[in-house]
């Protein structure tokens, strides 16, 4: 009798390239335990030189956990060659994939981890998870040490160096060995010490250095240099940023970057490239640190590493001046100290002139412009944003009278270069495409897509999303009511010598039974009478008929939202005063009776036919 083998996925993963366990590494070793053990290895998920600490932006790791619920997935089983591989994450977040893999009939087993495979592993694994976790956390309290240290003697503490400095790397004797040249489509430029180009790495290849070299900004070429000295004299000869951006990209000067290096750059200068610049105190030889905060685990205040908050962790934040580092006079500068600080004050100014004039800063939830984003221009492809024009003229109560419009993006950011100035009336556009809109549906209703949207809504409510409820339900009570057994016996076991393996083993039984919890809400839901079907259908159809009234009466966001349901992009033609604005299409209401009908095919693919001359 032939053996079956256990089908298995293998999961791989490293931080960096310089890590010890290797790619390759731990690929051979989960393939030697799993070929000793009777596993078969059908595929193998891979996250290279991505961080343990966060499960978001590891991909394979995600896509691992989607096909191990996906109903007929092949594979049982993960073999992943420690806990540390598995992420260095902590005990909740590690548990919580588990969980979802386990509810999913996968089991994780960690190769060279040695564990029993009895109830021991329940209380040494989460041990380990958390040391791997710890590890991380003291890790990074050390390196914002080492960045301390490093930023005192001037050294520069990684990525590209703003414009018109190149990165001079030094030995450990503080001999410098090499010049490194950022170049706008993301290569680098490597030059010896005497400026004698030897190669060139391409876009996202790393700089291979020994530990103990370190890098400071150098002066660039000297039309860099030179570069950056025009930008400030432009600036204080009462130039704006706009105009600054226009007039350089008239005269075809490459800017920093183009989009060779990422994509969301073109090679054009902009109005927030001039702005960065202006505003770097690097520029006249200042080195400025932890101005923002990206790490996972720490931040400085105060001079001294403390812990971020949890929930801040996944976003960079704006530290507090105070918290600023600085230290003057670090490397050579490329503008004089007073040319830079008047700037600093004419900025100032400028800045103060333009605050209670209706001026909106950033993308506020609270914009009126309910198009921008969507409605893209079709000279230059940029997309149209808000603009306020406000008038000399005063109303009775003394304010000020103010216009909307809708004013490319191009044009705003990059001048008369890249696209010409025309502006359209928020107000007027805005009410086309609303009608445009309800007309559309308040047609589609009247053909018959009633009956049809009201069935859509009955089916997708009603349509069991696997097996039938009824058999589900009363199995997840049952569970429920042995969780909650087996916590009052813990509790009832509890002394001074076992809380803290108690604790751990309630943690557990509480994430179970919130997840069995949620999905019995869902099976409960989808088993809902039928009448209760009809009513929510009744109300979906209501607001659909009164579209327009309910989208006036909505929050700014939640009108962008309703529309953006409906119309995904306007292009505007500026020279015709024509827009083409797509419309998802919905089903045809009289070719379909009956069948399985849902939401996913009204907002599906399709679009309809364009409607222009708005």
């Amino acid at each position: 009798m032939i053996e079956r083998k256990r089908k298995a996925a293998g999961y791989l993963r490293r931080s960096t390239d310089r890590q010890e366990q290797s790619i390759e590494d731990q690929r051979r070793t989960i393939l030697a335990f799993g070929g000793a053990r009777g596993f078969e290895l059908d595929k193998f998920f891979v996250d290279d030189a991505i961080s343990g600490t966060v499960t978001d932006d590891r991909k394979a790791f995600q896509q691992m956990i989607h096909e191990a619920r996906e109903p007929g997935c092949p594979w049982r089983y993960v073999l992943v060659y420690d806990v540390k591989r598995f992420g260095r994450i902590d005990n909740d977040e590690a548990g919580y994939y588990r969980f979802l893999l386990r509810q999913a009939g996968v089991e994780v087993i960690y190769v060279t981890e040695n564990f029993n495979g009895d109830d021991s592993d329940d209380l040494v694994r989460p041990v380990k998870q958390w040391q791997a976790r710890q590890e991380s956390k003291d890790l990074s309290k050390v390196t914002i040490r080492g960045q301390v240290s490093l930023s005192g003697d001037g050294w520069w503490l990684g990525g590209a160096p703003p414009f018109g400095f190149d990165l001079v790397y030094y030995d450990s004797t503080a001999k410098p060995y090499m010049v490194v040249r950022f170049m706008d489509d993301g290569t680098k430029e490597i030059l010896d010490s005497h400026g004698q180009r030897q190669r060139t790495l391409p876009r996202g290849e790393s700089i291979a250095v020994s530990k103990k070299d370190h890098a400071r900004l150098a002066p660039s070429t000297p039309e860099r240099v030179a570069l950056v000295g025009r930008i400030f004299k432009m600036y204080l000869a009462g130039l704006g940023y706009k105009t600054i951006a226009n007039r350089l990209n008239g005269e075809a000067v490459p800017s920093p970057r183009n989009g060779e290096w990422a994509p969301i750059h073109d090679g054009r200068w902009s109005s927030s490239t001039i702005r960065q610049i202006l505003c770097n105190v690097t520029y006249v030889g200042d080195l400025a640190w932890n101005r923002r905060t990206l790490a996972k685990f720490h931040r400085i205040a105060n001079g001294q590493a403390v812990l971020r908050t949890p929930y801040s962790r996944n976003r960079t934040e704006t530290n507090p001046k105070d918290d600023w580092i600085v230290f003057p006079n670090a490397h050579d500068p490329l503008v004089d100290r007073e040319v830079f600080e008047g700037a600093q004050r004419l900025r100032e100014s400028r800045d103060q002139r333009t605050r209670g004039t209706g001026f909106r800063r950033g993308r506020g939830k609270n914009s009126p412009f309910l198009l921008s984003g969507i409605l893209k221009c079709g000279r230059c492809g940029h997309t149209y944003q808000g603009h306020t024009v406000t008038s000399t003229k005063r109303r009775k109560d003394g304010e000020r009278f103010r216009t909307l419009y809708y004013l490319c993006g191009g044009y705003m950011n990059k001048g008369t270069s890249v696209c010409q100035k025309m502006l359209f009336r928020q107000d007027r556009f805005d009410e086309r495409v609303v009608a445009e809109v309800g007309r559309r549906i308040m047609g589609y209703l009247a053909e018959g897509g009633m009956d049809l949207l009201r069935r859509c809504v009955e089916e997708s409510l009603s349509r069991p999303t696997g097996d039938d409820p009824s058999r589900e339900i009363p199995e997840i009570r049952g569970k429920l009511a042995e969780i909650e057994k087996k916590a009052d016996s813990l509790l009832e076991m509890m002394t001074p010598a076992n809380r803290e393996f108690v604790d751990e083993k309630l943690v557990r039984l509480r994430q179970e039974r919130e997840a069995l919890k949620a999905r019995l809400r869902e099976l409960e839901a989808v088993s809902a009478p039928a009448e209760q079907a009809n009513g929510l259908a009744s109300e979906v159809l209501s607001t659909l008929r009164e579209f327009e009234g309910v989208f006036k009466k909505g929050a700014p966001e939640e009108r962008k939202a309703l529309i953006r349901a409906f119309v995904p992009e306007i292009l505007l033609e500026p020279d015709g005063g024509q827009a083409i604005m797509r419309i998802r299409r919905f089903p045809p209401p009289r070719s379909r009776a009956g069948g399985n009908l849902s939401f996913r095919f009204i907002a599906g693919g399709g679009f309809e036919p364009p409607t222009s001359g708005l």
